[in-house]
């Protein structure tokens, strides 16, 4: 009805997704699910999807958030040799079922766009810092996956998700003085070499982004070894120290 009659869209909004979001949680969820399916048949970037998207946001709360990501997570798990140039991606997964030269020719490339959109959308709702730490080792480890992938808007949508987060980490601690270390990084991650990290780049002259694809494979792992070494830190810095942070390696070996 949303996509059909755009003249209802606020009031449909307000009346309806507001109360379905004070639903329980599995009720939510099959909602939620059934808005995930619509995403994907987009296809990405349509004005169904925005449709969509803006709805999920709606919605959004920690439920919503874990449950996009863990979708998101299950169809993009894990990336062997991600060269663009003469390796094959090899994602555990859906996309290990027919691996492609490069996961944007994945059949379930449309699927990481569109979630990748909607977990966006669910973590710029986010206004409590203890929310987004359960979800610290998560998105970083979406991240590594997906990062200077696909169409600008997909890669705005991977950097927009570490900028909120870090965000929330600033703002969002009840009587806590945010981490000197956390601003640091906030600043950090909008400067225009960071950009190159997620595979973007920002006119001078207009602020419009554009893709950035270094011109050969060793390029390529050079700004892949600075991107996981911004993570790293993001992860030291959450953590409060080193040691902190190993203890969220184990949660990715144990899936």
């Amino acid at each position: 009805m949303l996509i059909d009659r755009p003249q209802v869209y606020a009031m449909v909004q307000q009346y309806i997704w507001s109360e379905i979001c004070k639903l329980d949680s599995p009720a939510v969820n099959i909602v939620l699910d059934e808005l995930m399916r619509t995403a994907v048949d987009g296809p990405f970037g349509s004005r169904r999807s925005e449709i969509i998207t803006d709805t999920v946001g709606t919605l959004s709360s920690i439920n919503v958030r874990g449950r996009i990501l863990s979708k998101l997570r299950k169809v993009s798990h894990h990336i062997g040799h991600r060269s663009q140039f003469t390796k094959s991606v090899q994602v555990i997964g859906k996309t290990t079922l027919k691996p492609t030269p490069t996961l944007v020719d994945n059949p379930h490339w449309n699927e990481i766009a569109a979630l990748t959109r909607l977990a966006l959308v669910s973590t710029s709702q986010c206004k409590q810092a203890v929310q987004v730490q359960l979800f610290v080792p998560e998105i970083v480890h979406l991240v590594t996956l997906i990062s200077s992938t696909g169409a600008v808007g997909i890669r705005l949508s991977v950097h927009g998700i570490v900028m909120n987060m870090l965000q929330t980490l600033t703002v969002g601690r009840s009587g806590d003085t945010p981490s000197p270390e956390i601003r640091i990084l906030l600043d950090e991650c909008a400067s225009p070499e960071t950009l190159r990290f997620f595979g973007l780049v920002q006119s001078a002259t207009t602020g419009e982004y554009a893709n950035f694809d270094p011109s050969n494979e060793r390029m390529f792992i050079s700004y892949q070894e600075s991107l996981t070494q911004l993570l790293a830190r993001i992860l030291e810095g959450i953590a409060g120290s080193k040691g902190k942070s190993y203890l969220w390696i184990p949660l990715r070996g144990a899936e």
